[in-house]
Parts: C-alpha cells; structure tokens; sequence
C-alpha cells in the first residue's frame, strides 16, 4: 500500500494525476503489478489506461513464506545461543542473528506476498476498475537454456532447483505458481 502511494506522489510530481489529462500504460514484473492494482483499485486512479503484468503473483508467492521462516530461524539461533550446551556451538550464529534481525525491515514486502497475507486477500476484495489488465506468465519447465556454458550453466540449474523446491514440483515460473498469476 506505501508503495503504490509513493508511486501516486511521484507520478504526480510528472504531472500524471486524475485531473490532468495525461495516461499512462504500465508495464510491471513481479510485485510490481500487485504495486500497480493498489495503486488502480484502491486509490482508484483514472490516468492508467491499461496494464500489463508479468509474473504477478496475484494469488501470492510461497516466497512470501520466507520472513515466517527466517524469523524461525532466528528464534532457534537465538534459543541455542541461550544454552549452556549448544552455545559453545553456535559461536558463529551471533552475527548471523544480527544479519536476519536486520533484514526483518526488509522483508516485509516479501511477507505481504503470502499467499494468505491480509494484502493479498484484500486485492480480492476490490472492485473492478474497468480497466483493461493484461496477463503474462512463464513456465519454467519450458525453458531451456543453451546458451549457458560453465557458471552460468550451473546457477541456472540451481535456480530451477530453488523453484521447483518452493513450488512443490507444480508449474511455476520460479517465484510463482503459474495458477496464482491470473487475477480472480
């Protein structure tokens, strides 16, 4: 929601706002699109003439999981570190407590992109702007990459691993499941 108002303020600074007479085509990847229907839907702005997303999660991201997770795994980091026992151990884990609880701020936008996230099951809610919404999703499993030689062969296989272990196998275009770009 901060964003898309930020995104308001500026654009108004170009003078593209609802009382003037200039339009706008939006191109959005990712967040973005969310970014830009709150910014369509819920300041309801009259300057968008169409927009166009590619790979919005409009169903949400099992990536918006990862601040659950990190925080999880900074309260065990830091229940270990409390023990007699295991903190001899986890020497190396204070620095790396300090790291998540910092990057905490961060991710909050990440946590909006739950699938259950109050954020997303609002974007439900909102009314139709009667404006046209363009959809573009990948799959991943139709990429091929033969180009990629050495390194860059290797980081493309792991970062087909990473989507396939958060999507649980199903069609995705790594951070999204292909079902959860449609808006409904």
């Amino acid at each position: 929601d901060k964003i898309a108002e930020n995104l308001m303020i500026e654009l108004a600074g170009l003078g593209i706002h609802n009382l003037s007479d200039k339009r706008v085509s939006i191109i959005a990847h990712s967040m973005g699109g969310l970014v830009s229907r709150v910014l369509i839907e819920k300041y309801k702005v009259n300057f968008v003439e169409k927009l166009i997303m590619a790979g919005t999660p409009n169903g949400g991201s099992n990536f918006g999981k990862i601040p659950s997770y990190i925080s999880l795994a900074t309260n065990v980091l830091s229940l270990g570190m409390s023990s007699a026992i295991f903190a001899p151990h986890l020497a190396w884990a204070a620095g790396l407590i300090a790291v998540l609880k910092r990057s905490d701020k961060i991710l909050v936008t990440l946590a909006e992109m739950n699938q259950k996230s109050d954020f997303i099951q609002n974007l439900y809610k909102m009314e139709d702007p009667h404006i046209p919404y363009y959809i573009l999703a990948g799959r991943i499993d139709w990429y091929e990459d033969k180009t990629s030689t050495g390194l860059g062969k290797l980081a493309n296989k792991l970062t087909l691993m990473a989507g396939n272990l958060f999507q649980k196998g199903l069609q995705h275009d790594i951070a999204v499941y292909t079902s959860d770009i449609p808006k409904r």
